[in-house]
């Protein structure tokens, strides 16, 4: 499958994902939530990584570098940003909270540039002005 088709797909869970978890955050709390949510994140890779077949000879081939830069990806965006997310969720309304943690791209894309060298062009300068703009939009109105 191509990149496009993969990309979709994500959007496709990731617009879906935040109605399951306004309808779960209704009683327990952020933490508990994301302790849930964690749990069946581990159930399907590990089901996923069975499946497979080659998790062993995978993972023998990431160094020490990789695992560390993994594990705090992991602790950052899968952890912390979830947590925050949740509790948004929790006190807020999916239209007002989606757009906004929705924007990680343009952070994404700040520290791209100022600690990895990478160019921004005039088109993603444009598109980062754009997506500032849909999010306030969606903010106001």
């Amino acid at each position: 499958m191509s990149w496009l088709a993969w990309a979709l797909i994500a959007a496709v869970f990731w617009g879906v994902g935040p109605i399951f978890a306004k309808l779960g955050l209704e009683k327990p709390d952020a933490l508990t939530a994301l302790l849930i949510r964690s749990v069946a994140v581990v159930a399907v890779l590990v089901v996923w990584a069975l499946f497979r077949g080659d998790f062993r000879g995978s993972i023998a081939q990431v160094n020490g570098r990789t695992l560390v830069l993994l594990l705090l990806e992991g602790a950052s965006a899968s952890v912390l940003a979830h947590f925050a997310y949740f509790k948004a969720l929790k006190e807020g309304s999916i239209a007002g909270v989606v757009p906004i943690a929705a924007a990680y791209p343009l952070i994404s894309v700040a520290l791209s540039v100022i600690l990895l060298g990478s160019r921004l062009s005039v088109g993603k300068g444009i598109g980062a002005i754009v997506t500032v703009l849909g999010i306030y939009l969606l903010q106001r109105y």
